[in-house]
């Protein structure tokens, strides 16, 4: 079988929405620390971030350097994820996003689709 796409997916989300999107995947940090450390920047364009959790210890993640282990979104270890985008969770993709690992630093992996500047 045979596909003809006259149009990408990347075509349809554009059209779809209006806007020019890309997929960045810098983050401030690749690695999550005992201490809480900035995973990714405020940014106001944002629509969707995935994060994955590529070690071995578990990790805690929130909106400010207030993260702990009993106050966060926890990421379990060896490929947790966690996903939001701006349908569901409206402006949540924008913040700036924080994480700690108490038990020892873990490796992360992050996916951010935002707006084209």
């Amino acid at each position: 079988m045979q596909y003809n796409y006259d149009m990408t997916t990347a075509d349809l989300v554009d059209k779809l929405y209006g806007v020019k999107t890309y997929q960045n995947t810098s983050a401030n940090n690749n690695t999550v620390q005992t201490t809480p450390t900035q995973i990714v920047s405020n940014d106001p364009g944002a629509l969707q971030m995935t994060l994955i959790n590529l070690g071995a210890n578990d990790m805690y993640i929130w909106v400010d350097e207030s993260v702990s282990s009993t106050k966060g979104i926890l990421i379990a270890a060896n490929g947790g994820s966690y996903e939001i985008n701006f349908t569901t969770y409206m402006k949540m993709p924008t913040y700036s996003w924080w994480g700690v690992a108490p038990a020892g630093a873990t490796a992360i992996a992050v996916l951010r689709e935002s707006i084209l500047q």
